[in-house]
């Protein structure tokens, strides 16, 4: 695995290994589709429901976190996979202390989901989706974006200057040509426009729970083993220190580069305890509770109400820089500035 601190792309092996790597995730992630791997599954899930309950109803009872709408919007879309609540409550409220009026542009918006969230709690009227997959078009527009278009963001044929402002929630890191993603925000937002989005930091790579209990026992080169098998599976492509973000955005023609810390390694940790199944594919569970919680809306609504809590719980706490594992970055778009077309990376 690289270190942190290189600036590195993808070769060809390393998207073979990736390839591979989830290949064999798959087919464990079928395996626990069939008997007994399923019942075992939903066991599990269950489980892990019930101990969230425990959080909750400690929370309900002595009001220790405030639940706000927030935590109950993201419960209701990822009460199966707390965890992913936990990371989008963290970057959205990042994003809802920003000035996002206009017409914008979200890159990499997904199954539009987090964006719809973030135009419903902003009041966003005109924000459009690209992301690479066209097939997510009509869920994107059901969410709330005014637009859609289906393009590689490295390469978005639209008209430049059209945009107020840009978006990017955790995405840059897995885009391979991301050098050209900055260029083409660069292009398409007006002068003095605003480019915000998140991405994990170089210390995301060595906090993985695998990786620091590796190393606590010594066992270095495993943990960088199982760091780069995560890193894999995730597609992280890109990890900048804030240095080199602020370079690259320089060189790419932005000013006023603001990056603040967020999502601390004690979040992470509780992150991946709340996504064990990944490191137990043969019990994965999502799935089977999203099916449950939709064939039973009482089951779902307890789901959501403990997940709502656990969210408000691990959201609370303090971050210092050198604990943080992602950051948040707003950057002004400046015509004025001579943009470098050859940058290291």
């Amino acid at each position: 695995m690289r270190h942190p601190d290189e600036i590195k792309n993808w070769g060809t092996q390393d998207y073979e290994e990736a390839r591979e790597e989830h290949e064999k995730l798959q087919q464990d992630i079928k395996l626990s589709n069939s008997f007994p791997w399923n019942i075992l599954a939903i066991l599990a899930g269950i489980f892990q429901i019930f101990l969230m309950s425990v959080i909750a109803m400690i929370n309900h009872l002595f009001k220790l976190w405030r639940v706000d709408d927030l935590d109950r919007e993201l419960a209701k879309n990822y009460f199966y996979v707390p965890e992913m609540a936990i990371q989008k409550k963290i970057e959205l409220s990042e994003f809802a202390k920003q000035e996002l009026d206009g017409k914008g542009i979200d890159f990499g918006c997904g199954n539009g989901i987090v964006g719809g969230i973030l135009i419903r709690s902003k009041g966003i009227s005109d924000l459009h989706g690209v992301d690479l997959n066209s097939f997510n078009k009509d869920q994107v527009l059901r969410y709330g974006y005014a637009n859609f278009t289906a393009a590689d963001i490295s390469l978005i044929p639209l008209d430049g200057d059209s945009f107020d402002y840009a978006i990017s929630i955790c995405v840059l890191e897995h885009v391979d040509r991301m050098l050209d993603a900055l260029s083409e925000a660069h292009r398409l937002v007006r002068n003095g426009g605003e480019f915000v989005f998140t991405t994990p930091s170089p210390t995301y790579a060595i906090s993985y729970l695998g990786y620091r209990l590796r190393q606590v026992f010594g066992l270095a080169r495993s943990a960088r083993k199982f760091a780069r098998r995560r890193d894999l599976i995730s597609m992280h492509i890109h990890y900048y220190s804030e240095k080199d973000w602020r370079r690259l955005l320089e060189n790419k023609g932005f000013e006023n580069i603001k990056i603040t810390q967020i999502f601390s390694q004690k979040q992470g940790l509780w992150y991946e305890i709340l996504n064990w199944q990944v490191y137990f594919p043969r019990f994965y569970f999502s799935d089977k509770l999203q099916t449950i919680g939709f064939r039973h809306p009482k089951f779902a609504k307890f789901a959501e109400w403990a997940s709502a809590n656990v969210t408000a719980a691990l959201t609370n706490a303090k971050i210092t820089k050198q604990q943080c594992t992602h950051f948040f970055i707003s950057a002004t778009v400046s015509k004025q500035i001579v943009v470098s077309k050859e940058i290291s990376c």
